[in-house]
């Protein structure tokens, strides 16, 4: 018995193949997403999601998850599995925790753009270079104030908030003195406690 090869369109992903099956007209790679996500409307959902520019923050995740996954439930798996279809449909960009860490990432990738001969204040390096709030925003700092902002290295800016850590455990008061308060007004302070 003679196979016919016929060449197939996925009505997901647009990919034209040959297969002798004309039953089953999705690629392999739409066929394992129509499984994970429900239907071609997650399917399609997802590649859509992939091609979104930038982060994709944790609101945007569990929406898509309580919309499209078979339990209609955010669990651990559920996130893992978003991700690593994510990333098989071609996203190459960041995962994020929450809003706040979308709109930290804007304003930093914001003020690289607009100082981009900028070196490491600590070393002088031009690599992988990170803003860095001199009073931290959990901590009452601005976050787009360029008195509070200084280019460090990834190396550098790691040193630095365990440095902050230190002096501030070490003082009268102790972390708790400025923990999970906005306190700008305590800016001066702040500053002024950590030598700058």
């Amino acid at each position: 018995m003679a196979w016919t090869k016929v060449s197939l369109v996925c009505p997901i992903c647009g990919y034209t193949r040959i297969s002798t099956n004309p039953t089953h007209p999705y690629c392999r790679r739409c066929a394992k997403y129509r499984k994970t996500w429900g239907n071609d409307e997650g399917a399609r959902a997802l590649l859509k999601l992939a091609k979104m520019p930038g982060p994709i923050d944790i609101d945007t995740r569990k929406e898509f998850i309580r919309k499209y996954a078979t339990s209609h439930t955010v669990t651990a798996k559920n996130m893992s599995t978003l991700r690593a279809s994510l990333r098989s449909a071609g996203y190459t960009g960041r995962f994020v925790h929450t809003r706040q860490d979308f709109v930290l990432q804007t304003a930093n990738r914001r003020y690289k753009e607009s100082h981009p001969n900028e070196r490491c204040r600590c070393c002088d390096a031009t690599d992988n270079l990170e803003a860095h709030h001199i009073v931290p925003l959990k901590w009452g700092g601005a976050m787009e104030d360029e008195n509070n902002i200084e280019m460090l290295c990834r190396t550098c800016h790691r040193k630095e908030h365990r440095r902050i850590v230190s002096v501030i455990r070490t003082s009268h008061g102790g972390v708790e003195r400025f923990r999970n308060h906005w306190l700008a007004d305590k800016a001066d302070e702040f500053r002024q406690l950590i030598g700058r």
